[in-house]
């Protein structure tokens, strides 16, 4: 659900619709002398709300949700590797997310538009299915997009709390330089034993260090 919100009040009608330029089967499918500048939530003739970003949100969802089978619902809550997300893959199955967790990279000592050109191949395959609907790419860029070469490396969370170096704006703009949309960091915890696991991953023993944590992700 949070998905199909943050995909739905940012779409943005730039596709064209698909309709020819002479039929015109409902009022919000807007016909014009010019096919390329026509409306983006239409398809061969048929209205799509869940691509109409005059109406409310709400109701784009339930359109949205309505239209979905269940192997699309699942394949939506699914993230897979990127190792593992083929093209036919993406398409068959229908997945919403994919991921590149530590060490996961496209090529060795991959460059910021090796990155682009494969989250683009990625999301075309998305695009490409029956409902259109994009996938969201995901990274662990636990300190510094620390997966993408000659990133800015800081240290770990852990180091954070006692450094409290300002990161979350960096690590946003490497991330976004990627095409990636989303990071798998900060994680707001508190540090209470060290037999823990992922205590790097935590700011430290002190709740009002882990409470910056919030401003991180503003």
């Amino acid at each position: 659900m949070i998905f199909l919100q943050t995909w739905l009040s940012s779409y943005s009608a730039t596709n064209g619709c698909r309709a020819n330029s002479t039929t015109t089967r409902h009022p919000g499918c807007r016909v014009t002398r010019q096919p390329s500048r026509l409306s983006s939530f239409c398809y061969r003739g048929e209205y799509l709300k869940y691509k109409d970003p005059i109406k409310s949100l709400s109701a784009r969802i339930r359109d949205l949700l309505g239209r979905m089978t269940l192997e699309e619902k699942i394949g939506q809550m699914t993230q897979i590797e990127r190792k593992d997300a083929f093209p036919d893959v993406m398409k068959k199955y229908f997945i919403g997310s994919v991921l590149s967790g530590g060490g996961s990279v496209p090529a060795p000592r991959a460059t910021a538009e090796t990155w682009v050109n494969m989250v683009n191949e990625l999301q075309k395959c998305a695009l490409s299915t029956r409902l259109g609907i994009p996938m969201i790419y995901g990274i662990d860029a636990v300190h510094g997009n620390n997966n993408v070469y000659r990133a800015t490396i800081f240290s770990h969370n852990v180091g954070l709390g006692v450094t409290r170096q300002r990161i979350g704006a960096a690590t946003a703009l490497e991330v976004r330089a990627t095409g990636i949309q989303y990071a798998f960091s900060p994680c707001i915890a508190l540090m209470v034993l060290f037999l823990k696991k992922l205590v790097s991953l935590k700011f430290g023993f002190v709740e009002h260090f882990v409470r910056l944590k919030f401003r991180y992700v503003e």
